[in-house]
């Protein structure tokens, strides 16, 4: 389990599969199929992506990532907004529904140089490496994007 993805908080939301079997909600696949890194993958694919995931909630003003913080997972919003706050930087910069954020920004392991904070409630569908490997093995082609 992702848990907290080396991030400063955030839960992990259960029920990610409804009562109507094995089906995530649909505004993840939709999320995903609007723009970005999957939206070239089909709908029976999303639904691959969306299963290796956690999705994580977050609370108004909840620190998602710290400055230091090593990267453990790549982060995509489903849901809400944040804010990248750097050292330097005004005002911070925004992301929302589709921007990706986290640990590809350091794939050598440095540490992360922002802090990204939920602006409102924001969830995230979060990979940790070894997933998000997974799916750049299972899907090539988004390594494209």
């Amino acid at each position: 389990m992702l848990g907290r993805a080396g991030g400063s908080g955030g839960r992990l939301l259960r029920g990610l599969r409804t009562h109507q079997g094995n089906h995530p909600p649909e505004h993840l696949i939709d999320s995903l199929a609007e723009e970005g890194l999957f939206a070239s993958l089909k709908r029976k694919d999303l639904l691959t992506v969306v299963r290796l995931g956690e999705l994580l909630s977050f609370e108004p003003g909840e620190k998602i990532l710290s400055e230091g913080d090593r990267g453990l997972a790549l982060y995509l919003i489903s849901i809400g907004e944040v804010k990248m706050m750097r050292k330097g930087a005004s005002p911070p910069p925004k992301l929302d529904r589709g921007d990706p954020f986290g640990e590809m920004s350091s794939p050598s392991g440095q540490p992360w140089s922002a802090e990204v904070e939920a602006t409102g409630l924001a969830k995230c569908l979060t990979f940790s490496r070894w997933s998000f490997e997974a799916l750049l093995h299972l899907f090539p082609e988004i390594q494209k994007r």
